[in-house]
């Protein structure tokens, strides 16, 4: 269990429902994922209640869930939480494979720059960036 990834998956669960909160996030996303990403926060929410600055991170987070400090911080805390707590970090990861599977549109894929893939991909190239000239050798 990497808690790297994991704490990234949490943000990609968590980013989307706070940024969709006032703007229906269940209807949007469906009910079984709105419930899962509403457990999810609050497991994270209860680890980080005797850490001030864990708190403070979970709620700057909540404010501007599209902030990439924001998130590099909370990733930062929940890493650290998880590699503290085993525990910790396999419920966390329950829930956010749980979120995965109900989610009604198929991905979670948060923040700028990112792709996401459906199907076999394999020998694919795969090019982001800004002003890139890409040519067949």
């Amino acid at each position: 269990m990497i808690v790297e990834t994991i704490a990234a998956g949490t943000i990609a669960v968590l980013g989307p429902y706070f940024a969709e909160a006032g703007k229906g996030f269940a209807k949007k996303a469906g009910e079984s994922l709105a419930e899962k990403a509403g457990s999810l926060y609050g497991i994270v929410k209860a680890k980080f209640a005797s850490d001030s600055d864990a708190q403070q991170a979970l709620a700057v987070f909540e404010s501007k869930p599209e902030s990439p400090g924001r998130v590099l911080t909370l990733k930062e805390v929940l890493t650290e939480k998880m590699n503290g707590d085993p525990d910790f970090a396999a419920a966390v990861n329950k829930l956010v494979e749980e979120a995965k599977r109900s989610d009604s549109r198929s991905v979670i894929v948060f923040g700028e720059r990112n792709i996401t893939t459906s199907g076999d991909v394999t020998e694919s190239t795969f090019i982001t960036g800004d002003n890139n000239f890409v040519s067949k050798s």
